[in-house]
């Protein structure tokens, strides 16, 4: 029966265009994608190897899709949700874990239009992530030619919204979120 969902999990990420290039242990549960092509990750508390879907011996777990984004809707510790669509997105350990226990670490790529469209994504979720509006603001109205970071303060939970020029279109942004629980001590 595990092998048969494997495989219809399979083709589901085929023909909507979704790559998985971490390839699981098809024994293994596969993650936020187990039932639908939302990816859904309740990142509260960190993840344990199981929700996460990391295969045996490794440390992290790559979803990329080259043409639609794939829908993500992540549970925030303090009850909020942030959605969004995504080309990529990445659930990983602790860094220097071979085999980590827990996945503390989720990156997500995001497509935006231009300069507008990626500071009004910015600021709608600025308070959610504990970034400063202030700083998403002033941004937005006068963007700098380079990468801009925004970032939360410190804590148990964090998170960073790195604005990029996409590659090979300089009038559309790139938002790489990176939300991070501090590892246990």
């Amino acid at each position: 029966m595990t092998r048969l969902l494997a495989s219809m999990l399979a083709v589901l990420l085929l023909l909507t265009g979704c790559t998985v290039n971490d390839e699981p242990d098809p024994d293994e549960p596969s993650g936020p994608f187990v039932a639908t092509d939302v990816a859904r990750v309740d990142f509260r508390e960190p993840l344990t190897r199981e929700e996460a879907g990391l295969a045996p011996g490794r440390d992290s777990r790559i979803y990329e899709r080259s043409g639609d984004a794939i829908d993500v809707e992540v549970q925030l510790p303090g009850g909020g949700v942030l959605r969004t669509e995504a080309f990529g997105l990445v659930l990983a350990g602790p860094v220097g874990q071979d085999e980590p226990e827990r996945v503390t670490e989720l990156r997500l790529n995001v497509r935006r239009g231009d300069t507008a469209d990626a500071a009004e994504a910015l600021a709608e979720q600025a308070s959610l992530l504990g970034l400063d509006p202030l700083a998403v603001q002033a941004w937005g109205a006068a963007p700098t030619p380079t990468d801009q970071v925004f970032a939360s303060p410190p804590g148990t939970f964090s998170a960073s919204v790195q604005a990029r020029r996409s590659s090979g279109d300089a009038s559309t942004w790139t938002l790489n979120y990176d939300l991070r629980h501090q590892p246990p001590a």
